[in-house]
């Protein structure tokens, strides 16, 4: 029957459900062996990594893997400097600096460290945009856009005093005092002592057109090429004894004139030229030397200026000359400006210039020149002609004249030795400015109160002077009461130095210590007690 063929149909497939139902489970699968964390790769870098300080730099962390904590140190000194993962840092002081970075993570740790990595170098304070430089006896005035800058031994000059300067291809300022020389870069500072130049004084240092820097001494004339220095002995010049160098300057085709004591003298590179009043020059105590557009040779000295067209000699100056100029007299620096003129800076007679045809004179009376003995002049790109006296910078635009002294600016000190335009220099000019203070103080005489004498505050006060006064410059003045007090207001802010007069001997008295002049600083708004001066 169908019904009796269908059960073990059904039966066998319950059995089957069975055997299966009850089948033995696979065993259980093993879990994979833990990860291991690997650990960080240390990694960093800057920018910038090299400036002058103050340097900010930014550090940015590319360690690599998994870091939960960063330790900085931006200077060699062991002491965490920072946490943050990517920090900045101030270096305040030129040096050179070694940075690491230590990282921590669940896998490790790991520390980079770059030797040297930054660079810090001492700021430079020469305008991007131009600049004019003042050598004083207390160091550098800087005259930046619209500003003023002073750069002395603190800065890293090893004297205040410089006499001479120059600038190079690369705009490094080279600067002359005493028997050293010293540069200035971006870099930082290049000192040459003495013992380069036999410890003779300098007193002059030019560049020429390949880069190599002559330096006139009393004794010798020495030139930096390639890094060594030669030196040409002081008869080579074909001049005779006592020919020591005031000036130098190079022409177009890089031969060298050498201003001295006994005329000129000019180097082709193989042999001397020398050049003396027998030669047609004017005077043998020659004291500048400048080259202008059409390779014509200025030459400033005692009888006034002579010019070399290559062939001969003409001179202006005292009576006698090819033209008479009497304003000439005792020329002591000459430059050319951008349209060819030539300048003239006297020691009395003021400033003269030459334009081709005609001389035309500025004096204190149809000028802003206070009248200080002349001493340097320059001409910069702007167009404007920089005076340095005694007393005062002046620069004159072509239509008006700005004086600056210690008393109305940034200049450190009034007396101007030598004048320096980097690039075409600053496109604006600081004005002047008026602020004043007061002195007071008491004069004795064997300690007893002194009337009737009269102080004066000057700019400068010479002790072994001669003339009428020991008093230079503008004069500020009172006369003592019946205690011997004074006091003296509406002094311009500087620094001065003071001399008492007492009429009943007739006598001066010029305040010093040790031989040197005491100073007095005026203050803006405030009044300087000297205290008691017991003569």
């Amino acid at each position: 029957m169908k019904k009796i063929l269908f059960i073990p149909i059904i039966v066998a497939s319950l059995v089957a459900m069975t055997v299966a139902g009850c089948a033995k489970p696979p065993p259980p699968t093993e879990a994979p062996p833990p990860v291991k964390t690997p650990p960080p790769e240390a990694g960093f870098s800057a920018n910038p990594t090299s400036g002058a300080a103050p340097l900010t730099v930014e550090f940015t962390d590319q360690s690599t893997g998994e870091v939960t904590y960063w330790s900085w140190d931006f200077d060699e000194d062991g002491n965490r400097d920072s946490s943050n993962q990517n920090p900045s840092y101030t270096y305040e002081t030129p040096g050179a600096y070694t940075v690491s970075l230590k990282v921590r993570g669940p896998g490790g740790s790991d520390t980079e460290i770059k030797a040297d990595y930054i660079t810090v170098v001492a700021p430079s304070p020469i305008g991007s945009e131009g600049a004019i430089l003042l050598a004083t006896r207390k160091g550098i005035s800087i005259v930046e856009e619209g500003d003023w800058k002073s750069l002395g031994i603190s800065a890293g000059l090893p004297r205040n005093l410089v006499e001479a300067m120059t600038i190079d291809d690369q705009e490094r300022i080279w600067l002359a005092h005493s028997n050293e020389l010293s540069v200035l870069s971006e870099e930082g500072w290049t000192h040459y002592k003495g013992n380069v130049f036999d410890y003779h004084t300098i007193g002059a240092v030019a560049c020429d057109a390949s880069g190599r820097i002559w330096v006139g001494c009393q004794d010798s004339l020495y030139v930096l090429e390639s890094g060594e220095w030669k030196s040409y002995d002081i008869v080579d010049f074909g001049l005779g004894e006592g020919a020591s160098v005031r000036d130098i300057a190079i022409d177009a085709r890089r031969q060298v004139w050498v201003a001295t004591r006994a005329g000129v003298s000019m180097f082709d590179g193989s042999k001397w030229t020398p050049y003396g009043e027998t030669s047609g020059l004017a005077a043998r105590y020659t004291e500048a030397i400048a080259v202008d557009q059409d390779g014509k040779v200025w030459v400033a000295h005692s009888n006034g200026v002579s010019v070399f067209d290559g062939s001969n000699w003409a001179n202006y100056g005292r009576t006698g000359a090819d033209l008479e100029v009497q304003a000439l007299s005792g020329a002591k620096d000459i430059a050319v400006d951008k349209q060819g003129r030539i300048w003239v800076v006297t020691f009395s007679d003021g400033v003269s210039v030459f334009d081709g045809d005609h001389w035309e004179t500025y004096t204190r009376e149809n000028s802003g020149l206070i009248g200080g003995w002349g001493r340097t002049i320059a001409c910069d790109g702007q167009g404007r002609v920089w005076v340095g006296t005694d007393w005062e910078a002046t620069v004159f635009d072509g239509s008006q004249w700005l004086t600056y002294t210690q008393a109305t600016s940034g200049l450190v000190a009034n007396q101007i030795f030598s004048i320096l335009c980097y690039r075409a220099g600053p496109s604006s000019l600081p004005l002047p400015h008026g602020s004043r203070g007061s002195a007071s103080g008491k004069v004795l005489r064997q300690d007893a109160p002194l009337a009737g004498a009269e102080v004066n505050i000057a700019w400068d006060v010479s002790p072994g002077f001669s003339g009428p006064t020991p008093c230079k410059g503008d004069v500020y003045k009172a006369t003592t009461d019946e205690e011997g007090r004074f006091s003296i207001a509406d002094i311009p802010v500087g620094v001065y130095e003071y001399a008492i007069y007492i009429p009943e001997d007739n006598k001066w008295y010029a305040v010093t210590s040790y031989g040197t002049p005491v100073e007095i600083h005026i203050i803006s708004g405030e009044n300087t007690d000297i205290g008691e001066i017991n003569l």
